[in-house]
């Protein structure tokens, strides 16, 4: 699996390799945090969205949800550069749509998973729609 180059490695001591669910909602609200803000520069929510989202594939979740990951934070990469945040010039909209979309399926998914593979996989179904990707042009 391709990792993003926009997505930092959680150093070893901070890895804790199964779902930790209060880590894991701590991460998803620090995460929907910084997508409320407004799109734009600003490296240091650019860096925090790096962090969670690293945080976060140390879970190893699993394909599903690290695809999901790599579409999170190249949707952070795009929402907290002032080049990219607004290029459909509808005030950024899309992009925190998307950024939502996918914090939205990594949470049931994560949510599922820590249950049972068979809620994953109907998740997975509802989410499908959603491309793993959403890259702004």
């Amino acid at each position: 699996m391709r990792n993003s180059d926009n997505v930092v490695a959680v150093p070893p001591e901070q890895a804790w390799g199964t779902v930790n669910e209060s880590e894991v909602n701590r991460l998803c609200e620090e995460l929907n945090a910084l997508i409320e803000l407004e799109g734009g520069v600003n490296p240091d929510a650019l860096s925090r969205a790096r962090w969670a989202i690293a945080a976060l594939q140390s879970t190893k979740s699993g394909d599903y949800i690290d695809k999901k990951l790599v579409a999170l934070a190249d949707g952070f990469e795009q929402w907290f550069r002032i080049d990219k945040w607004n290029r459909q010039d509808d005030g950024g909209p899309l992009v925190q749509h998307c950024l939502e979309d996918d914090l939205i399926c990594i949470r049931a998914a994560i949510w599922c998973k820590s249950i049972d593979q068979k809620t994953l996989w109907r998740v997975m179904a509802n989410c499908s729609g959603r491309p793993a990707s959403r890259t702004i042009h």
